[in-house]
């Protein structure tokens, strides 16, 4: 309704009656939809810690990020210990 007032128009005393939004209810609207935002963030932000505090990687066929964390260890075990 682009272009519209929300409002009533009382012809008989040519006066504009505006409608005024619940501002309670949109707030409170607004609220829920921050505080579950929030929450999937958080998810998220938390699944990601655990993987990676599991060292948990999962590789794309492209591999173009370089080795794991894991497989840089054991290189680097490797030649602390004298192997390859």
């Amino acid at each position: 309704m682009s272009g519209c007032i929300p409002a009533r128009i009382d012809s008989q005393a040519k006066v504009l009656h505006a409608r005024h939004a619940d501002q309670r209810n949109a707030t409170f609207v607004k609220a829920l939809a921050t505080g579950e935002a929030y929450m999937k963030d958080t998810k998220a932000l938390l699944l990601r810690l655990n993987l990676l505090r599991a060292d948990f990687a999962v590789k794309g066929s492209g591999d173009s990020s370089g080795p794991s964390k894991s497989s840089r260890q054991e290189r680097a075990e490797a030649r602390a210990f004298g192997g390859a």
